[in-house]
């Protein structure tokens, strides 16, 4: 049982050392390391020119409620429910460019072009000059988050003088000290990574650490199972990642389904938090599933602000309101794609 780094250790576990456990219970996986690393650069790069440490973010921390408020009424519906939540960023069509308002000067209720512009960056991620992806951009849903964006990307005011983004405080020195064979001590990734040169130089660091490799006959072999979770608004490490890596171990394998399932929490931050269903057994499904043969399905989640309760789904699919019943109900959904 791991979340974060914790998740990525018991991924490396599965892919390395398969007999070691019956169960995986997986959270928010930073399985690609040094992947992991270049969202420094991918994201911060599009809030401040060279140094978090000194630097003025380009979005000011109090305009990140304004972008939350702004997404969650593009995208609320997406389930067929009106609730303050995105249940699936990826059915929903975001632009900075076009969705949020705009002001010629700096104003509470609008972005400016050069912040509209950085939001973007965040949103596009990075790409490779023949337009491969490297690094997925932020999926919508973490902007207003408590512990989302305004903690890894923009820190909130006070926090520290000056206030740094978690993900420069915890990522800064692998560039020096981890991610190169050499110590490059004088490293400013903000100015100096380079995502066409550096990555190839990143290989030994990518074979010890990273744990990506969707080969998992060894788990089957034995009847292991994992559960894999990872929060939507999780600003911290990319739920993308995660569904990319369920991805290829479903091309590799079609059975996949047998031995895997990944849940995406609506509204969850990095391991725990927000403002979703985040409180789930997570642990009984997965006992359930080794011991008793008893696959899991919809698990419910339940809400620590009102105890109200939703069902998660594996996906692809996802909890959609029924029409009817009362939202506070996890009964009142049914999974769908």
């Amino acid at each position: 049982v791991g979340c974060s780094t914790g998740g990525r250790q018991g991924m490396m576990e599965a892919q390395r050392f398969p007999e070691d456990f019956d169960g995986y219970l997986i959270g928010a996986p930073v399985h690609n390391y040094t992947l992991q690393q270049m969202s420094a650069p991918a994201y911060l790069r599009a809030l401040y020119k060279s140094d978090p440490f000194s630097d003025v973010p380009a979005v000011p921390f109090a305009k990140l409620a304004l972008l939350g408020e702004t997404t969650t009424t593009k995208c609320d519906l997406t389930d067929g429910l009106e609730d303050g939540l995105i249940s699936d960023p990826l059915a929903c069509d975001v632009s900075a460019e076009r969705d949020l308002p705009v002001c010629d000067t700096d104003g509470e209720d609008c972005f400016t072009q050069d912040e509209i512009e950085a939001i973007s960056k965040i949103y596009a991620g990075v790409r490779a000059a023949d337009g491969t992806r490297i690094v997925h951009g932020l999926p919508v849903s973490g902007e207003a988050l408590r512990g989302s964006w305004g903690a890894w990307l923009i820190a909130p005011p006070g926090a520290k003088k000056p206030p740094l983004p978690l993900l420069h405080t915890v990522m800064y020195d692998a560039f020096n000290y981890l991610m190169f064979e050499d110590d490059r001590p004088d490293y400013n990734y903000m100015t100096e990574f380079d995502f066409a040169t550096d990555i190839p130089a990143m290989s030994r660091a990518s074979d010890l650490l990273d744990a990506t490799d969707p080969d998992l006959d060894d788990v089957t072999a034995r009847g292991s199972k994992i559960i894999m979770y990872h929060g939507w608004g999780d600003a911290a490490s990319n739920p993308l990642n995660s569904i990319d890596y369920y991805d290829a171990v479903k091309t590799r394998r079609a059975d996949a389904d047998e031995f895997l399932k990944l849940y995406l929490i609506p509204g969850m931050t990095h391991c725990r938090g927000g403002i979703g269903f985040e409180q789930v057994d997570w642990f009984s499904a997965l006992q359930s599933w080794v011991e008793d043969g008893v696959a899991p399905d919809a698990v419910i989640g339940t809400r620590p602000a009102d105890g109200a309760t939703r069902p998660h789904c594996p996906y692809p699919r996802r909890a959609l309101y029924d029409g009817s019943g009362d939202p506070k109900l996890a009964t009142s959904f049914v999974c769908g794609e």
